[in-house]
C-alpha cells in the first residue's frame, strides 16, 4: 500500500522534504568520499594500521569507488523489481554494515587493513545503490519544471557532506587516540539510519507503482504530491493518465536494449551514449577526486604542517559548498557548455598555479599552493560537479534514459577508481608535474566541449531526438507545430521515435505527414494538452 501522509505534508511541502531526504543519500555519498582525506595522515589512524605503504592507501581510499560501481550495476534491477525505496532501503542496510566494519576495525594491522578495505568495499556497494536509486526516485516524483533546481540541491547537499567530513576530521585530530578516525567513519551510521527509516515514511515513486498495476496506489501518491485537490480532480486525473498511457506506448515498442545503446541508426543512440559517458569521465579525469582525496597531502608536500594543513583543507570545503550555489541559479540561465567550458579554464590555470608553486619549493609557494586548490575547487562546484550527472538524462529518449544513466555513472566510478589508485603512486614519483597533466587535461576539456556537446538548455526532449537525428533547423520547427497542433502530444513523441529508428530521416517522414497519424488516433476523452504542472515523465 502506498504510504498516503507525511506529518500531513503534501504538495510542494511534501515535495521539499523529499528532496531533503533523498539529498541525505547524496550527502553521504560526498562525506564517504571526503572522510578518508583527513585520517590517513594522522598519526593514531597510521599507528593502527601499521604505517601502510602508498599503495595500501590507495587501496583503502579507492575500494570505495569499486564498490560503489559493483553496487550501481546490481541496484538497477533491483530498483526495477523491489521499488526505489525497496532499493534504497537495501541500500542503507549495506552501508550500516559497512561502516560497522571500518570503525570497528581491531587486531593487528594486517587484521585492520584487511578489515578496513572490507568494509570499505561494502560501504561502497550500499553508495552504489543509494546513487542509482535516489536521482531516479526524485526525479520521477518531482515536477518537471523543478527537477533541474531540485538536482542541483542536492550537490550543495553532497559538498556538504564534504565539509563536515574535513571539519570533523579537523576537529578530532586534537584527540590523540583511535577515536580520531573511528568516530567520524561511525557518523556515517546515523545518515544511514536516516535513510533506512524514511523508507518506511515517504511514498513510493506513483510511476513504478503504476508500471507494476498498482494504479489506485499510484494515483494516492499524485494526489498526496500535487496537493490541494482530491483524488478524483481533473489535475490527478490527467497526470495518472499521462502516466499510465506513456508505459502503454513504451510496452507498445518493446523493452529497449544495450546492444541499441552503441547503434548509430535511427535515433543515433551510439552518439549520446558516447557524450554521456564521457562527460563523467572527464569529471574524474580533470583531477577533482586527487584534490577532494588528497588535498592534505597535496598541502604537506607544500611543507605545511599537518593541523595547518587540515585547517586549510576544511576552509576549503566551505567554498567548495558554497561554490554549488552557482548553478543552482544560473544554470538554466547561461546553459550548461558555458559552465563547462569556464569551469574547464579556471581549474586548468588552478592547476597550473598548484604545479608550479611544488616546483618553487619556497615558503610563499605554499600560499599560493593553498590558493589554486581553492581556486579549483570552487570552479568543479560551480560547474564539472553537477552539470555531468543532469547532462545524460537530458540527451536520452524516454526508452534509454535509465540505460544511458547507467553506462554513465559506469564510466564515473570507473576513472573514479582509476585516478583513485592512480594518485599516490604518482605523487611519489612524478612529484608536482602530476598537476600540470591535470591542468593539459582540462584544457583539452575545453575544446571537446565545445566541439562535440550539445548544449540542452531550453531543449525540450522532442529536439534532442531530433537534433541527434541530424534534422535541420526548419524540420525541427515543423515537428514543434505538429507536437503543438496535437490533441496528443504523448503519442506524437513517441511516433517521432519509433519512425526515426525506422527510417532514420526526419525529412523522409515529415514529406509523408506520417506524424499527423498518431495526432488523432486516441480515444476523445484522452485528448488533451500536457498540463501547465508538467508530467512526471518528462525530463
Amino acid at each position: 500500500m502506498a504510504k498516503m501522509s507525511f506529518f500531513r505534508l503534501s504538495g510542494d511541502s511534501l515535495i521539499q522534504a523529499i528532496t531533503i531526504y533523498a539529498g541525505i543519500g547524496v550527502l553521504l555519498f560526498g562525506y564517504d568520499q571526503g572522510v578518508m582525506g583527513g585520517l590517513i595522515t594522522g598519526p593514531p589512524f597510521n599507528e593502527q594500521f601499521g604505517y601502510p605503504s602508498a599503495i595500501v592507501i590507495s587501496t583503502i581510499v579507492a575500494v570505495f569507488e569499486v564498490g560503489a560501481l559493483v553496487g550501481s550495476v546490481i541496484s538497477g534491477r533491483t530498483a526495477d523489481s523491489r521499488g526505489r525505496l525497496g532499493s534504497i532501503h537495501i541500500g542503507s542496510i549495506i552501508l550500516i554494515i559497512g561502516a560497522a566494519l571500518q570503525a570497528g576495525a581491531l587486531g593487528n594491522p594486517t587484521v585492520s587493513i584487511v578489515m578496513m578495505i572490507g568494509g570499505r568495499l561494502i560501504a561502497g556497494a550500499g553508495c552504489g545503490f543509494l546513487m542509482t536509486s535516489i536521482p531516479v526516485y526524485q526525479s520521477e516524483i518531482a515536477s518537471a519544471e523543478h527537477r533541474g533546481r531540485q538536482q542541483c540541491i542536492q550537490w550543495v547537499l553532497n559538498i556538504f557532506g564534504v565539509v563536515l567530513a574535513y571539519w570533523l576530521d579537523y576537529l578530532l585530530s586534537h584527540v590523540q587516540n583511535d577515536m580520531s578516525w573511528r568516530v567520524p567513519i561511525a557518523v556515517q551510521i546515523i545518515f544511514a539510519v536516516i535513510l533506512f527509516i524514511g523508507t518506511y515514511i515517504f511514498p513510493e515513486s506513483p510511476r513504478w507503482l503504476i508500471s507494476k498495476g498498482r494504479l489506485q496506489d499510484g494515483k494516492r501518491v499524485l494526489y498526496q504530491t500535487i496537493g490541494q485537490c482530491d483524488e478524483q480532480s481533473e489535475l490527478v486525473e490527467l497526470e495518472f493518465r499521462d502516466i499510465e498511457k506513456t508505459m502503454e506506448l513504451e510496452n507498445s515498442y518493446g523493452d529497449s536494449t544495450w546492444k541499441e545503446m552503441f547503434q548509430t541508426s535511427g535515433l543515433n543512440q551510439r552518439h549520446r551514449t558516447l557524450l554521456a559517458m564521457g562527460i563523467q569521465a572527464m569529471q574524474q579525469l580533470c583531477g577533482i577526486n586527487a584534490v577532494a582525496y588528497y588535498q592534505v597531502f597535496i598541502y604537506l608536500q607544500a611543507g605545511i604542517t599537518n593541523q595547518t594543513a587540515l585547517l586549510i583543507a576544511g576552509v576549503n570545503t566551505l567554498v567548495y559548498n558554497l561554490s554549488t550555489f552557482v548553478p543552482v541559479f544560473f544554470i538554466d540561465r547561461w546553459g550548461r557548455k558555458p559552465l563547462l567550458i569556464g569551469g574547464a579554464f579556471l581549474q586548468s590555470l588552478a592547476m597550473c598555479m598548484v604545479a608550479g608553486s611544488l616546483a618553487s619549493e619556497t615558503k610563499s609557494g605554499a600560499a599560493f599552493v593553498a590558493t589554486g586548490v581553492i581556486i579549483y575547487t570552487a570552479a568543479f562546484g560551480s560547474s564539472w560537479l553537477p552539470i555531468p550527472w543532469m547532462y545524460p538524462a537530458e540527451i536520452f529518449p524516454q526508452r534509454t534514459r535509465a540505460k544511458g544513466a547507467a553506462l554513465a555513472t559506469l564510466s564515473n566510478f570507473l576513472f573514479n577508481t582509476l585516478i583513485g589508485v592512480s594518485v599516490p603512486p604518482l605523487q611519489n614519483s612524478i612529484g608536482y608535474r602530476l598537476y600540470l597533466c591535470f591542468a593539459i587535461i582540462n584544457a583539452v576539456m575545453i575544446l571537446v566541449v565545445h566541439f562535440c556537446y550539445v548544449e540542452t538548455k531550453g531543449r525540450s526532449l522532442e529536439e534532442m531526438t531530433l537534433i541527434f537525428s541530424g534534422a535541420s533547423a526548419g524540420e525541427i520547427e515543423r515537428v514543434q507545430q505538429i507536437l503543438e497542433q496535437a490533441e496528443d502530444p504523448i503519442a506524437v513523441r513517441f511516433e517521432i521515435e519509433r519512425k526515426l529508428a525506422q527510417f532514420g530521416d526526419i525529412g523522409e517522414i515529415l514529406e509523408t505527414e506520417q506524424l499527423l497519424g498518431a495526432t488523432t488516433s486516441a480515444n476523445q476523452e484522452d485528448n488533451r494538452s500536457v498540463n501547465s504542472y508538467g508530467s512526471l515523465y518528462e525530463s
